[in-house]
């Protein structure tokens, strides 16, 4: 009984150990957040942080603390993979391909427009410092235009999005298929830890340039203080820059909630749930290659027979 009992929780979560994941996740993915933050607050970003580097804080009782950070900073960097998550049911098809070099050459020409603006204007910091900027702009620019795409498919192809996951959940039904499940699924996993890596040094440079250079036109707003082109990080400019990257960053990965309600709706109207035909763990037949082979030549037979003349 209990065996019994152990199986069916091992086919609800797959491996059995559901914790798993998430530890793949975000394990590597706090200790690069608690360095990030840690910069980024040494460097003059605003950040309520504790006071002191991260080999002073850990010595104190500040250490779980920092953790949080990190946990909190990794997890908020993460946000364009739930969107991309939601709907990789279009990524076969689209690929790198198509709407993907446009958006790579959409993103260039803004990258470089800001760059010839900031060289033009007078605002062009150090060189360095310069083609960081140029750079940071230019992926993030890129990664939001990806996941603008991403929400608009998501809406757009609620029903093939639906459809999708109703196969993906029939398959994952069928016992055999569970060691390919386990391996596709760790796969993702792994890669997605190195992903938020990616994502938590993207976000972190663009918070960075936020504190250090000026974006916004000037009048725009009020003027911050400028010494060698730079803003004070304190300065009205520095914290909207950041505050709208911020922003940007989030608000894709919380509009994932409205598809989700999209997808729900699909599954209260579907009348295909429950019936019959829905494969599950206890129903699902079992048939080797071997005997698929034999089945399809038996009716490929059969078929002959029948259109053979004056049979």
């Amino acid at each position: 009984m209990a065996e019994a009992e152990g199986s069916k929780k091992e086919e609800k979560t797959g491996t059995g150990k559901w914790w798993e994941f998430y530890f793949v996740r975000y394990a590597l993915g706090t200790v690069f957040g608690v360095l990030i933050v840690n910069f980024l607050v040494q460097n003059g970003v605003a950040i309520p942080f504790p006071e002191g580097n991260v080999n002073e804080i850990t010595k104190g009782a500040g250490a779980p603390l920092l953790i949080t950070y990190g946990l909190a900073y990794g997890y908020l960097a993460s946000a364009p993979i739930l969107l991309f998550h939601a709907t990789r049911f279009e990524m076969p098809r689209t690929g790198f391909r198509g709407s993907t070099m446009w958006l790579t050459l959409t993103s260039a020409v803004l990258a470089t427009g800001w760059g010839l603006y900031a060289r033009d204007s007078g605002r062009k910091p150090a060189e360095g410092l310069f083609l960081v900027a140029t750079v940071t702009i230019f992926m993030l620019i890129f990664f939001t235009l990806s996941q603008v795409r991403a929400l608009v498919t998501g809406f757009k192809k609620t029903p093939e999005m639906w459809d999708y996951y109703l196969k993906l959940d029939r398959n994952r039904r069928i016992k055999e298929n569970k060691e390919l499940v386990d391996s596709y699924r760790h796969l993702r996993e792994h890669g997605n830890a190195f992903f938020v890596v990616l994502l938590e040094i993207l976000l972190g440079l663009g918070l960075y340039i936020s504190g250090k250079i000026s974006l916004i036109p000037p009048g725009l707003i009020k003027a911050c203080e400028i010494s060698g082109s730079q803003c004070e990080p304190t300065s009205s400019t520095a914290i909207i820059q950041t505050l709208v990257l911020v922003l940007i960053w989030i608000i894709p990965g919380a509009a994932v909630w409205a598809i989700g309600c999209h997808l729900e709706y699909e599954f209260a109207h579907d009348t295909t749930i429950g019936k019959s035909d829905q494969l599950s763990p206890s129903s699902t037949p079992t048939q080797s290659p071997s005997s698929v082979t034999e089945t399809v030549n038996t009716l490929k037979k059969g078929s002959q027979r029948r259109v053979t003349p004056g049979s």
